[in-house]
């Protein structure tokens, strides 16, 4: 273990020293006042017109400290811009951190407020602090740097290298080695946890509240202490120190929900949570017993906590423990015998018997993050066919975006609502002129039965044109367009379908459908014909167009499959073409209940004299917020172009695939298509690959399509792990 920090002296400026500098590397000129700190020097910096903190790092600190805790705050306010941190001030030359004599500075703004540790806690305030953990820990995935590699004495997955500082102990002895014992029978577990970049020290003195409201934290602080561990570590630590104001068992049954929400916990998970609470206090004291030999000088700031620290450490005894365990799992909704089994019990007592697994070894999803499915039995699949997580499971900026809003505000249209009319705005930019007016839905069915109604009105007509295996939703209008699984609708009457042979979808040869448009209120095609067995049939859109334009009948574009760049640059599935209605759902909102419908003003109108429409939930501020926080993502992260590229390598590698059961590979961006021999094959290869890991779907009128249709967060390395298991299977 590496103490060399804390046996270097803490930097030693006087205030005047501080103004100097601050004027010579930041361009501020400000008064300094010295402010509590551990192996830092901290000051305040006041303006006329601003106030800064500024932290002037301990030369024995790794060098990369600041900026690698510099790096983390912008990386976190990307990811979860409505997260109260501090933002970071630029040096006059534009750099992150400045220096000064071979110390390291950090300058952040000032967050007006006052300190948690002066605030009262109360359960909300604690699950606040719980809420907060959650939402660094989704802000923070994905960050890395080197500086979280290092020794380091707070580390909580190094304690066991504090060993040696317990004869310094005393009276706590016992209950520290007892604890120390206990974490190291679980170090395994632990290991079997996925590791990522945590704040690691949200204690009440790093979290700024509110003054009218105390339990509002408006403020999180400094990440010198931040590093790379599994996510729970980032609650056990927050919940270590609010269990110096309340027993450990009553703070992890209100903290634990509050995290859950937003990183969902395992049984297992919590049962570690707590073993790592008392881990943490037996380091606190082990830290406080050196530092009291070898920096007295800082007693007072270093042990004011010790006793506190203490007695929540004799709570920890085995019939404790169990009870703490077993109220958060209740809290949570968890139940404690085995997931799995009760799971598939209730499903088959209470659930509709025509809910379908999706493979013969079922998936017991328990959570998600990226492109990868976590089961319940610590194994993690690669998800190539859910299409829903548009921007990847879990996204953190969507689910920044959707905890922000609900804890703002969820209303509905009827009510004027920031937000909501610049995301239909913002919507409607993306698609083409005259496609200006925004219906919002709750899903896609709903979408297309809206769609219904809008060409109902605007044509005097009732038939609705569709493929022969088409989709589009389960209401009783959308089911009726929907052959494909609802064949025996009650409104089959009002449909007429065409049947795309294959050789036609796949031809280049134009044609029309005159023939068929005779009272037809609409047609609506699913512009990546997925039930149809995938094809990029633009020449089909484009002939229907010209037939529904001869006619009077609408186009709908159904861009619930395909829209929002999964198929590539163009972003839409119905390319060069310019629909009538376009409908969307699915993956807009990122897994939130969510659709929209879009048209022109002369439909919108034609339907506002003679109906409306209204839905309570649709186009809700909590529902366009994750939308918004999707349209982000994709252009800030260049989705569009990422589907494109990878999907192609994906195409292009799966045809190289030496296999005689593979007929042909086709698809747009990361909405692919691989035809084989016959259904019984495609059926074996989808849960032969499930079983290897890798979860993808089949389509088309005889089941033989292999169907991939990953998040667009799919990387490379991923596709080639794809494609590798993938020509295993097919060589079976």
């Amino acid at each position: 273990m590496d103490f060399s920090l804390y046996d270097h002296p803490s930097p030693d400026f006087e205030s005047q020293h501080v103004e100097l500098i601050i004027k010579r590397v930041y361009g501020v000129d400000g008064q300094a006042e010295a402010l509590p700190g551990d192996r830092d020097a901290n000051f305040l910096i006041r303006t006329d017109d601003a106030r800064y903190a500024l932290k002037v790092g301990n030369r024995g600190d790794h060098p990369e400290s600041l900026i690698a805790q510099a790096a983390a705050t912008k990386w976190a306010q990307r990811n979860g811009p409505d997260l109260p941190l501090a933002g970071v001030v630029r040096t006059a030359n534009g750099f992150d951190t400045g220096l000064h004599e071979g110390h390291r500075l950090l300058l952040t703004e000032f967050v007006e407020g006052s300190s948690m540790k002066e605030s009262p806690s109360s359960p909300g305030s604690r699950r606040e602090v719980a809420a907060l953990a959650g939402r660094l820990v989704n802000a923070l995935s994905g960050f890395a740097h080197p500086f979280l590699e290092r020794s380091f004495p707070w580390n909580l997955l190094q304690v066991e290298e504090l060993r040696s500082l317990i004869p310094g102990l005393g009276s706590n002895t016992d209950r520290v080695v007892a604890a120390l014992d206990r974490f190291q029978s679980r170090t395994d577990e632990l290991g079997r946890l996925q590791k990522q970049a945590i704040h690691a020290d949200l204690n009440a003195g790093n979290l700024v509240v509110s003054v009218e409201d105390p339990e509002q934290i408006v403020g999180v602080f400094d990440l010198g202490d931040i590093m790379y561990a599994p996510a729970i570590v980032e609650l056990a630590i927050a919940a270590t120190y609010q269990a110096a104001f309340a027993s450990p068992r009553r703070v992890l049954t209100e903290m634990a929900p509050a995290f859950h929400l937003l990183r969902p916990l395992t049984r297992e998970e919590i049962e570690l949570t707590v073993d790592l609470m008392a881990a943490r206090c037996a380091q606190s004291l082990l830290m406080s017993a050196r530092q009291r030999v070898k920096n007295p000088e800082n007693e007072r700031y270093l042990t004011s906590d010790r006793e506190r620290i203490s007695e929540t450490l004799e709570w920890f005894t085995d019939a404790n423990r169990a009870a703490a365990v077993e109220s958060a799992v209740a809290a949570c909704g968890l139940d404690g015998g085995s997931v799995a089994a009760d799971s598939g019990r209730a499903r088959r007592q209470h659930m509709f018997s025509g809910y379908r697994m999706s493979y013969t070894t079922g998936v017991h999803a328990e959570s998600a993050n990226g492109v990868w499915i976590n089961e319940a039995d610590g194994s993690r699949l690669l998800d190539c066919y859910n299409n829903v997580p548009h921007v990847g499971h879990g996204h953190p900026r969507v689910v920044a975006a959707v905890s922000a809003q609900m804890r703002r505000l969820n209303t509905n249209t009827r009510y004027l609502v920031d937000g909501v009319g610049e995301y239909a705005a913002r919507l409607a930019n993306l698609l083409p002129d005259p496609l200006s007016v925004v219906f919002f839905t709750n899903s896609g069915s709903e979408a297309n039965d809206l769609a219904y109604r809008l060409a109902c009105v605007s044509t005097g007509r009732e038939v609705v044109l569709t493929s022969e295996n088409a989709y589009h939703g389960a209401t009783t209008i959308a089911a009726s367009m929907s052959p494909e699984e609802h064949s025996d609708s009650p409104l089959e009457g009002l449909t007429r379908r065409i049947d795309l042979q294959p050789s036609f979808l796949a031809a280049s040869h134009e044609s029309d459908f005159e023939d068929s448009m005779s009272g037809v209120a609409m047609v609506i095609v699913d512009t990546i014909f997925s039930t149809e067995g995938i094809h990029d049939a633009s020449h089909v859109v484009r002939s229907l167009r010209r037939s529904t334009q001869q006619s009077g009948a609408l186009l709908v574009a159904d861009e619930v499959q395909a829209g929002f760049g999964r198929v590539g640059r163009r972003f839409w599935g119905f390319g060069d073409v310019v629909p009538d209605i376009v409908t969307l759902g699915k993956p807009i909102a990122n897994g939130y209940p969510m659709g929209a419908v879009a048209t022109t003003p002369e439909i919108a109108e034609a339907f506002a004299e003679s109906s409306s429409y209204f839905s309570t939930f649709a186009g809700s501020p909590v529902a366009t917020a994750a939308a918004s926080a999707v349209l982000d993502v994709i252009e800030d992260e260049e989705l569009a172009a990422h589907s494109e590229v990878v999907g192609e390598k994906l195409r292009k590698a799966i045809g190289e695939i030496d296999s005689s059961s593979i007929v042909s590979v086709r698809g747009a961006g990361l909405f692919v298509g691989v035809q084989l021999a016959d259904d019984r094959t495609a059926m074996r290869v989808v849960d032969d690959m499930r079983d290897r890991g890798v979860l993808i779907g089949r389509t088309g009128p005889a089941g033989d399509v292999l169907k991939l249709r990953p998040p667009l967060a799919i990387q490379g390395f991923h596709v080639e792990r794809v494609v590798a298991e993938l020509a295993d299977v097919l060589r079976m």
